[in-house]
C-alpha cells in the first residue's frame, strides 16, 4: 500500500513542477523568440522633370559608375522658360542631374534675358549657369505700366527701358531670377553708366545692387550727373530711384546740374 501512495504523490509533484515551468513567466533577461520581419516600407518616388535636347549631331559614351558623357554639335537645351544654344555642347548625366558645358558660341534666354559668353557651364538642378569670358547680359523687363503715374511718360519708359551688364564672370540662378556679375562690372540704361567691382541683379524686383569702387555717369537730362567714391548703390530699374552708401569713414562725391541764372553780357 505505501508504494503506491508514494508513487502517486510523486507523480503530483512531477505535473505541479511541469505546470509551473510551463505557465510561470520567463526570465527578464531572456529573449523573445523571433517573429516575422516588418514588411519594408518603400522610399518615396524622386521627382522628376523633362529636358528637351535638340542636337545635328551626337557621341554617347559610359563613363565611370553610372554616368554618361555625350558631345553635341549644334545643341539646344529647353528646360522650362530657359534655352541655351551652343555650337559645341558636352552633357554629363548621372543620376537624373545633368551638367551642359558650352563652348561654341553659347547663348542664354529667358523671357526677360539674353546672355553671351565665351563658356556656360550649366546645371539642371538646381537650376544655375556659370558665364566665364567676356560676359554680357541684356535685360529686358515686360511691358508694364503703372497707373498712378499716368501721364509721366518719362518714368514709365525708363521703366521699360532694357539694361546691358557686362562683366568677366556671372552666377545665374535662372530658377529664382538673380545674377551676380563679377569683374570689372560696367551696367548700362539708356544714358546712365555705372561701374563696379562686382552687382547683384534681382530680376523679380528690378533692383540692381553694385559693391565696390562704384561710380556713375549720366549724359542724360538727368540732373545727377556724376557720382564718385560710393561703396555700395542700389537701384531700382522699375521706379528709377537710387540709393548710395559711401565708403566706411569716407564721403562720396556727386554733380548736379544747376541752372545758370548769370545774364549773358549785352553786346556793345
Amino acid at each position: 500500500m505505501m508504494p503506491r501512495l508514494l508513487v502517486a504523490a510523486l507523480a503530483v509533484a512531477l505535473l505541479s513542477a511541469l505546470a509551473v515551468a510551463l505557465f510561470a513567466a520567463p526570465p527578464t533577461d531572456s529573449k523573445p523568440l523571433p517573429g516575422p520581419a516588418p514588411a519594408a516600407v518603400p522610399a518615396p518616388a524622386t521627382k522628376t522633370k523633362k529636358v528637351l535636347v535638340k542636337f545635328k549631331s551626337m557621341v554617347s559614351q559610359k563613363a565611370e559608375g553610372n554616368a554618361r558623357v555625350s558631345n553635341l554639335t549644334m545643341a539646344e537645351v529647353d528646360q522650362d522658360d530657359a534655352v541655351f544654344t551652343s555650337d559645341v555642347m558636352v552633357v554629363h548625366s548621372e543620376k537624373n542631374v545633368h551638367e551642359f558645358t558650352c563652348t561654341g558660341n553659347p547663348v542664354f534666354t529667358d523671357p526677360e534675358s539674353h546672355v553671351t559668353a565665351d563658356k556656360v557651364v550649366a546645371y539642371s538642378s538646381p537650376r544655375r549657369a556659370q558665364f566665364t569670358g567676356n560676359v554680357k547680359m541684356i535685360n529686358t523687363p515686360k511691358p508694364k505700366k503703372d497707373p498712378k503715374d499716368q501721364g509721366n511718360d518719362m518714368k514709365n519708359e525708363i521703366r521699360n527701358t532694357p539694361s546691358t551688364t557686362t562683366c568677366e564672370s556671372m552666377d545665374y540662378d535662372y530658377a529664382n531670377k538673380t545674377a551676380l556679375a563679377k569683374g570689372n562690372v560696367v551696367v548700362v540704361q539708356k544714358k546712365r553708366t555705372l561701374w563696379a567691382d562686382q552687382a547683384v541683379y534681382n530680376q523679380k524686383a528690378e533692383l540692381i545692387t553694385m559693391t565696390g569702387n562704384v561710380r556713375m555717369e549720366n549724359t542724360g537730362d538727368d540732373e545727377l550727373k556724376e557720382l564718385n567714391d560710393a561703396d555700395v548703390v542700389t537701384i531700382s530699374l522699375e521706379n528709377d530711384w537710387i540709393e548710395i552708401r559711401p565708403k566706411d569713414g569716407g564721403l562720396s562725391t556727386m554733380v548736379l546740374n544747376v541752372k545758370d541764372e548769370e545774364k549773358p553780357a549785352e553786346k556793345k
